[in-house]
Order: structure tokens, then sequence, then C-alpha cells
């Protein structure tokens, strides 16, 4: 009896249980045509061009003539060109596998650095593994939007905190140097301020957090260009995508608050929370002097509250480039788990597991299933065949359709620049005008019947305002082409009448 408790306090044991998580979690998604949703969809599009720009042309990506008339590539707050540990990936892979193993990957990073911060504060592996699980629930709605920069941000996140723990200033550093390198300024704002609040604990930490973090200042010019760049619907998604402070609470019980979406799901389980309010109410009861560490971690958590209810972005503009204060509640929640098992010995594994238990259980909830089609997608494919043979160089796609992002990435894969495919706000303009007999593109494509005597112009995302006409008579119909039983019409510009 003895040698199999002994058993299953061995580290390999906590390993492989943290790796079956892993596996049956991501089960679906690596079985599917595509690891993504329909942010992996828009994310993979820098990937794209870096892509064409190193394999076909033999150039360093810069600049991308396949998208919004040509742009630099580093000027997109997301490009993580620079991340080797993606990059590779997707150089050496096609699109599919890469993604699944730049996803699966990081995924099973993220349970390892977990469960190692973990055992700064907890002795029996199956403890290790329970708050293991909990500090990597914050991050596993992003495995199923395809939020990339996310996931390849929190492995680095859970990583420093290891190190700076553990008087490691330096190593803490180069994780943090890596955090913005992904492409994820949200992660990098709330860790530049989680761990410097630790590093004062201990001032000699400081200088060696700084020299590791300098690295980090090469993503700089990406989101450089946009100072005092108006972000658009930056007040509305202020206004609307933050969360109150009961919504934290729900959130850290139950993973639920409104507004309902990948942005308030952070729940590390209601045994934590009740026992991160009994240590709190205690420490104010007894009037118990926090420790050091302690004191950093509540200071955290009430400037993360303040983000994440929107309180801190009242009267200024200056984090209007943070324009979804929802997203600090990741680490509140993160913050929550360690002050709660920091200070004393920890007392109470059974509510631990408790934790564990109950979120492991709600994280099939949002279990990524992939998408239906991927990227090579043969129907797709005939798409791009067709327009190529026609002599297409840049394509206006006049629809809003999400779902049919697979043919976005279809087209740009295949060397066709599309002047208004969804993307997030970069500072970029759509244009309807340009080079091609008065406009930005040579070829249209439309979904559905035609009726009238002409098409709506319109740009594929929400936030921009381009919008115009284009008459039939300036079109010449090239063809229809059905993909998974839908038509889509393909015309071209004729230089006739121009916009």
């Amino acid at each position: 009896m003895m040698k199999k408790l002994s058993a299953l306090n061995r580290p390999a044991f906590g390993i492989a249980l943290l790796l079956l998580f892993g596996f049956f979690y991501s089960l679906p998604a690596l079985l599917a045509p595509f690891w993504v949703g329909n942010d992996g969809w828009s994310n993979l599009l820098p990937v794209i061009h870096y892509r064409d720009s190193i394999l076909n042309d033999g150039v360093f990506p810069l600049h991308t003539d396949l998208w919004y008339g040509g742009r630099a590539q580093w000027q997109n707050p997301l490009w993580n060109f620079p991340y080797l540990p993606a990059t590779i990936f997707y150089l050496i892979l096609p699109l599919d596998w890469a993604t699944r193993v730049v996803y699966f990957g990081h995924q099973l990073f993220i349970l390892l650095a977990a469960r190692s911060l973990a055992s700064r504060f907890l002795e029996s592996e199956i403890e290790k593994v329970a708050a293991a699980l909990l500090f990597a629930s914050p991050v596993l709605p992003a495995f199923t939007a395809g939020q990339s920069e996310k996931i390849f941000a929190w492995s680095w996140v859970l990583l420093g905190l290891y190190f700076l723990l553990g008087k490691k200033g330096l190593w803490a550093g180069l994780c943090l140097t890596m955090i913005p390198i992904t492409g994820s300024n949200y992660h990098a704002f709330y860790a530049g301020i989680l761990f410097f609040a630790i590093a004062l604990t201990d001032r000699s930490l400081i200088p060696p957090l700084i020299l590791g973090a300098l690295p980090g200042l090469i993503h700089l010019p990406t989101v450089l260009h946009l100072a005092g760049v108006s972000r658009a619907n930056a007040a509305q998604s202020i206004q609307e995508i933050h969360v109150s402070f009961a919504g934290i609470l729900s959130s850290l019980s139950i993973g639920l608050a409104p507004p309902m979406g990948w942005e308030t799901w952070a729940p590390v389980g209601v045994p934590l929370v009740y026992l991160f309010l009994k240590k709190a109410v205690l420490a104010a009861k007894d009037r118990r002097r926090l420790t050091p560490l302690e004191v950093a971690l509540v200071s955290s958590l009430v400037v993360f509250v303040l983000l994440a209810t929107s309180f801190a972005y009242r009267g200024h503009h200056l984090l209007d480039s943070f324009r979804v204060p929802a997203r600090a509640i990741a680490f509140v929640a993160l913050v929550v788990v360690l002050f709660t098992l920091s200070g004393e010995k920890f007392k109470a594994g059974g509510l631990l597991i408790l934790s564990a238990l109950q979120v492991a259980a709600m994280s099939f909830m949002i279990q990524p299933y992939g998408a239906t089609f991927s990227p090579y997608d043969p129907q797709a494919q005939r798409l791009a065949d067709v327009l190529k043979a026609d002599g297409a160089q840049s394509v206006w796609i006049s629809m809003r359709e999400l779902n049919d992002m697979y043919i976005q990435v279809a087209l740009n894969r295949n060397g066709l620049s599309l002047p208004n495919v969804y993307y997030g706000d970069m500072g970029q303009e759509v244009r309807i005008d340009g080079n091609f007999c008065g406009y930005s593109f040579d070829h249209l494509l439309v979904s559905g019947p035609v009726s009238g005597d002409s098409i709506p112009l319109k740009a594929d995302m929400e936030w921009s305002e381009a919008e115009g006409v284009i008459p039939l008579s300036a079109l010449e119909e090239v063809g229809t082409v059905a993909i998974h039983q839908v038509e889509y019409q393909i015309y071209r510009v004729a230089c006739g009448e121009t916009p």
C-alpha cells in the first residue's frame, strides 16, 4: 500500500496526468482538418505572408503585397515572426500540421510550466497537478478561439513566475522578453505589472529582470507606429467588454460572467475561491502582517481588478490601445491562485483537488473541435485556380461571412492579394479606389445571386467605414464556382467605369 502511495507522489506520475489531460482536451482539434477558431484563421494570414516572403520570394519578411494594397509586415501589433518556437515550424511544415504541432506543443509547455510553478508552494505531487490545472485554466479558451498570441504568451508567464519566485531574475526577465515577441501586448503589459511588483520584494532582482527583458524591445516598433492613432471602436469595446465585481467572482467560480465569451472565462473553482476569501478575511480580521510576496500579489490584484472592470480606463485615453478590459481577468485568476497558495504551508489540499476536478470537468465545455475545412481545402483551391487562370492579382470579397475565412486564407496562400480581408485594427486602410482601372482590385467575388445594376463593396470587417458600389457595367463575368454547396460568382473588372 505504501509503495502505491509513494508511486503516486512521483514527478513522473504528475507529469503523465497533465500530459493525458492535454492530449484528451486537444484530441478533437488534433483530428480536425484544421485546429482553429475564427481568430485562428485571421491570425494565419501574417504567417502566410512571411512564408511567402521567405519560401517564395527569398527575402526577409519586411513587406507584403498580399493585403490592403501592400503593407509593412512588422506594422502589426500581433506580428510574431521573431518568435522562433512557432516560426520555425510554420516554415518547415504545411500550415495545418504546423498549427497542430505549435498549439499542442504549447499546451503541454503550459501544463509543465504550471506544474513547475506549483512546486514553489506545494510538495504533494497530486496537489501540484491540481494547482497546475488552475494555473492553466485562464488560457484554455484561446485554444478554442485560435488566439495564438495568448497561447504562446501564457507559457512564458508561468515559467517566468517560476524563475522569479526562485530568485532568478535574469531567467525571469528572459521569459518576460518572450511575451511581447509572441505578439501578446496585453500579456506583456499585465505580466510587466505582476513581475515588477514581485521583484520589488527583493530589489536585487530588478536589475537582472530588466536586463533579461530588454530584448523584448524588438517588438516595440510594431506598436509605436500606432502611437496617437485612434483605435477603432475603442470607447465602445471598453464600455461593452468589461466585467463587474460580481462578474469577476462568477468567472473565478464557474467561468461564466457577462459579457459571455472567451474573454471572461477564468475559472479556478468554487473551493479555491472559498479558500482565497477565507485567507483574505482571516488576515484582515486577525490584522496579520502580510508577507512581502502577499503584499505584491494583493497590489497586483487591485490593479488587475481595476483594469478588468474598466475603472482604470475612466477619465483618460491612455489605455485605449488595450480596448478589451476583460482580458485582465486571466491575471486576476492567476494572482488569486498564487495568493491562496503563498504564505504558510498550504494545508487545504482536498479543496485544491476539488477545484481542479471542477475546472477540468468544465474545461471540456469549451474543448476545441477545430475547423471543418483546412487551409488546403480542395474546393477553395479550385476557386483560387480559376482566379489565377484569369490573371487575377487582387480580389475583393464582397461578403461578410466569418465562416468563409478559410476561403480568404486559400486565396492569400495562392498569392492573391486581398484589399478588404477580415483582420483586426492595426492602422490599415481599406481602399476601394486603386490602380486596377480605378479600383484596388481586378476581380470581385460574390456569394449568392446578384440583383440590380450594381454590387455593394463593403470592407470585410466591423471597424472599417469603407463602403461603395461597383456597377455591373464595369464588370465582366468570369464564371461560378461552387464551394461546399455555396455558389460564388467571379467577376473581372473591366476598364470602363471608375468609382
